[in-house]
Parts: C-alpha cells; sequence; structure tokens
C-alpha cells in the first residue's frame, strides 16, 4: 500500500506538468505520372531516393488552468501516502510486539517447566523415601499414598506446562 500511495503521488506530481511527445512516420512512395489511372509502379521504384518520405511531429501539452484541482490532487495523494506510511510503521510495530511477547511466553514456558521437572523429581526422591520408610516399618502406609497422590499430581502439572509450552512456541511460530 505504501509503494502504491507513493507511486501515485509522482503520478499526481506528473499530472502538474507539461508532457513532450515526439512521434514519427517514415515510409517509401512512388507513382506513375504517365498514366492518368493508378497503377502500382513496378519493381524498382520503390527504392529511388527520391521515393522516401518522413514525417516528424513535436507536441507540448501544459496544464493550464484547474482550478487548483491538479495541486489538491497532489495534496490529496501525499496524504494518503502518510497515511499509509503510519499504517505501515503501525503494522511493524504491532508485529514486532507480538512477536517479543511470544518469546517471553516462550521463555516463561521453559522456565515453569524446568521449574516442574524439578518438582516431580524431587516428589519422585520423596516417594522412594517413603516406600523405604514403610518398607522398614517406621511409618504407615499412608505416608507412601501420600507421596504418590503428591508425584500425580506433579507429573500432571508438568504436562501441562509442557503443552503450554509448545503451544507458545506455536504461537510464537
Amino acid at each position: 500500500n505504501l509503494v502504491a500511495a507513493t507511486a501515485r503521488v509522482g503520478a499526481a506530481l506528473d499530472d502538474r506538468l507539461p508532457k513532450f511527445t515526439i512521434s514519427g512516420n517514415w515510409g517509401l512512395e512512388a507513382f506513375d505520372t504517365t498514366h492518368t489511372t493508378f497503377k502500382f509502379p513496378g519493381p524498382g521504384k520503390f527504392d529511388q531516393a527520391g521515393n522516401q518520405t518522413y514525417q516528424l511531429f513535436l507536441g507540448v501539452s501544459v496544464p493550464l488552468f484547474h482550478g487548483g484541482a491538479l495541486k489538491s490532487a497532489q495534496d490529496a495523494a501525499q496524504a494518503r501516502r502518510e497515511q499509509a506510511r503510519y499504517l505501515y510503521e503501525r503494522t511493524v510495530l504491532d508485529a514486532t510486539r507480538e512477536v517479543d511477547g511470544a518469546l517471553v511466553e516462550v521463555r516463561t514456558d521453559r522456565e515453569q517447566v524446568i521449574a516442574q521437572q524439578t518438582q516431580v523429581n524431587a516428589l519422585r526422591r520423596a516417594l522412594q523415601l517413603a516406600n523405604d520408610r514403610y518398607a522398614t516399618g517406621v511409618s504407615s502406609y499412608l505416608d507412601v499414598l501420600n507421596a504418590e497422590r503428591s508425584l500425580f499430581t506433579a507429573e500432571l502439572s508438568l504436562t501441562a506446562a509442557e503443552r503450554q509450552g509448545l503451544v507458545g512456541v506455536v504461537t510464537l511460530y
């Protein structure tokens, strides 16, 4: 849109400037004046030097009075170009902001996955200790069940965090 609007400014300026045209013709002709009726000349008549014709036309077109329409058209084209430039800049800034936000989200999600993985590892160790304590008779089986429940909850949270991390990467792309 910006490139097209810039081109329209150039076209509006072009409408205010004089236009020069040059055109020309070159040809061959031959007439046989010995007959009263037209007769096509025979071979060899066209290549004589006197049978060539040349024409050159020069033209100038200058806008004289349009009641300010040309100037206002140029001003309007420049205003539309500025509007297109601002829209382009806003689009670039919005895209940059969205990418920055997605990058922050991906980084935060990765940190969350690391924290959840650390918690799962710690709860696995706690479950192992609860099983060892139960096996030696130091604690009840309720401690083992509580450790398993905590581990399962942490694993579900880890899975949700991993999923959110993948969604963040897809959003970034």
